[in-house]
């Protein structure tokens, strides 16, 4: 039995919920998510989280739930994938919240499950005019059990791009096949049949002819197994003729920066394309939910819910081609500080407990606590716990794993080895080791993984100015070592930077009486009609609006507001030089301001703060995270 069941099950709640402690060992499971996982009445899960969950969400956990829930006390809306006991996968969204209590933290977990891919795909139809303002094709191409394919949805741009309209193609893929060039059609068809296999991401660069034309199309998709064996792709795909042409004419250094540079512009347009329109589709669906007074139906409560889970699928699709940007240029936001190795060692090694003890592995440490170094902590437990996992996972049973710390004399870095017992690798296998999804022929045993947890750690040491090495011999065991940097004596943290007077925006009481104003330049109608939405929540505010820069200073020399927030992307002049404008003026310099945008990449971010933008708040708004933002600087 579990240690305890949650304090209130709702016989029609519909949603899931569980409990667990900072280790991941689960004390309670409701019965909405019993049913959905398929547990007999009586039958308990295994005894950590990550049992429930498949194997591409196993290795999320540490960095997405736990190390979220230590370091804020919640986690909001993270997508996992759960798997029932018949062996299906299916999507939940998550958000948790950290209690704290006499016999230590527990942590309670809501599970929400995202709706099934006939509901889904309804509400992605009901967002078509959000997906049409994309410069590309966004789409849902289906392969059923028979091998037959069609495309439940797809935006008006695949007649632009394919020449086919989206309804020849609901039905029937098939007539596409003519479309894809013969060269390229043998690739493009074997890298969606091996997608389909390991339900691994889907991307591929392949020529197209239309009415004569040969263009060339760039498509990333994910997958999702359906319980009737078909798998549907949610993808997007985009015509990158120029940027090809560009790549095959390059002569140099400056052309190949040139076409690097036009990728940027082109992912920086889709995301503020999609950004636009979604701050309105979710931005007025939470209004909606929030508002008790309106006495929804349940069937009405459940469009608007469609509504919104339509809108954060397509926002979870620009986040995806977002990440990609800043993997290829190396902007990995981290944090370096200097760090007492032997705690984060420690905290590591009580995440993988529970699993060695179900193993029957020993594990030991042998870390000096005078060893320090200057990592990013939360990603440095990341690493710890995937190359723990590994060497548990890998093992033998009775076999034992050991981290050991170590520094040498002149050389200015300390090395985090983590050794096991287990099989080791081949030099064929060692040569491949670092390839994402390549499981080195474990997916043909029992074990559970996605193959990625290498590359991330990797990944991650170099982000951190560490290396990762790796020695091993077959039958023997092997060593993953860490290599991090030793901080200089006595070093300041380095925060990420947050912008100028961001430590504090907050503005003296306000005093009882009229509302206090707050000025939104703005030039989107259906932008301006949610932000007055949203302060219709805050009765003590009143906002005035301006559509352009010049109308914008002149109503704020006029009347100067508590608080200033700007859109980057006006008609006359970029929401960057109007604040530069505005504090021209003596009376305005003090006023906090904050950049509204959908511009979402980094560097624009930095732009604006580093300006002297107080805050920069990414369209589409989150109604909570907004409210407590705009209270914290009118407080």
């Amino acid at each position: 039995m579990l240690p305890f069941e949650p304090p209130i099950d709702w016989p029609g709640l519909p949603c899931g919920l569980l409990s667990f402690d900072d280790a991941g060992r689960l004390l309670s499971i409701n019965a909405r998510l019993r049913g959905w996982l398929q547990l007999p009445e009586g039958a308990e899960p295994g005894p950590l989280l990550n049992d429930l969950l498949a194997p591409a969400s196993q290795p999320l956990c540490p960095e997405a739930v736990f190390a979220v829930l230590r370091r804020s006390g919640h986690v909001d809306d993270v997508l996992l994938a759960f798997r029932a006991q018949d062996g299906h996968e299916w999507p939940g969204q998550v958000s948790a919240a950290r209690h704290e209590g006499a016999d230590g933290a527990i942590n309670v977990a809501v599970v929400v499950r995202v709706a099934d891919w006939r509901q889904t795909g309804q509400a992605v139809v009901g967002a078509q005019p959000t997906a049409e303002q994309l410069p590309g094709l966004v789409y849902q191409y289906m392969m059923r059990p028979d091998g037959t394919t069609c495309f439940p949805y797809a935006s008006e741009a695949m007649h632009e791009l394919l020449g086919v309209t989206p309804e020849e193609a609901r039905h029937s893929a098939e007539v596409l096949a003519s479309r894809v060039h013969p060269d390229d059609w043998p690739a493009v068809i074997e890298s969606i049949h091996e997608s389909a296999r390991t339900l691994g991401p889907w991307d591929s660069e392949f020529r197209v002819v239309v009415n004569g034309d040969v263009r060339w199309l760039e498509g990333r998709s994910t997958p999702q197994a359906l319980p009737d064996g078909s798998v549907l792709w949610h993808g997007y795909l985009s015509d990158v003729t120029a940027r090809k042409a560009l790549e095959q004419s390059r002569q140099g250094a400056a052309v190949a920066e040139e076409a690097g540079r036009a990728k940027s512009e082109l992912l920086a347009r889709v995301s503020h394309e999609l950004r636009t329109p979604l701050n309105a589709v979710l931005g007025f669906s939470q209004l909606l939910s929030a508002d008790q007074g309106l006495g929804l139906r349940p069937n009405q409560q459940r469009q608007l819910d469609h509504i919104e889970s339509a809108g954060r699928s397509l926002l979870a699709l620009i986040n995806e081609v977002l990440d990609l940007t800043h993997i290829e240029s190396g902007r990995m936001e981290v944090r370096l500080e200097a760090l007492d190795l032997r705690p984060v060692v420690e905290e590591s090694l009580a995440m993988v407990e529970l699993l060695a003890e179900r193993s029957h592995v020993a594990l030991r440490i042998q870390v000096d606590p005078v060893l320090r170094v200057l990592a990013d902590r939360r990603k440095l437990v990341q690493c710890l716990v995937n190359l723990l996992t590994n060497a548990i996972k890998y093992n033998r049973e009775g076999g034992q794993v050991a981290v050991v710390g170590s520094s040498s004399r002149g050389v200015h870095e300390v090395r985090i080895d983590v050794r096991d017992t287990g099989s080791g690798f081949t030099a064929s296998q060692m040569a491949h080791l670092f390839e994402p999804f390549n499981r080195l022929g474990a997916e043909h045993g029992n074990t559970e993984g996605s193959g990625l947890g290498l590359v991330i750690v990797r990944g991650l040491a170099e982000r951190q100015g560490g290396r990762l090495t790796v020695d091993s011999e077959p039958g023997q065991g092997t060593c993953f070592s860490l290599h991090l940097p030793v901080p200089e004596d006595g070093p300041p943290d380095m925060p990420v930077r947050t912008g100028p007077g961001a430590t504090d925006v907050s503005l003296p009481p306000g005093q009882a009486g009229a509302p206090r104003r707050v000025l939104y330049v703005e030039d989107n109608t259906v932008n301006v009609m949610l932000m007055k939405a949203i302060f219709d929540l805050r009765p003590a505010l009143r906002l005035d609006t301006a559509d352009t820069g010049a109308e914008g200073l002149a109503q704020a020399l006029a009347d100067p507001p508590a608080l200033l927030l700007l859109d980057l992307g006006l008609p006359d002049v970029d929401g960057v030089t109007l604040l530069a404008r505005l504090r021209d003026h003596e009376v305005l310099q003090g006023i906090p301001a904050v950049a509204v945008s959908a511009d979402a990449l980094s560097p624009d971010i930095e732009r604006a703060l580093s300006a002297g933008f107080n805050a920069y708040w990414t369209k589409p708004l989150d109604l909570r995270r907004t409210l407590e933002a705009l209270d914290a600087l009118m407080a």
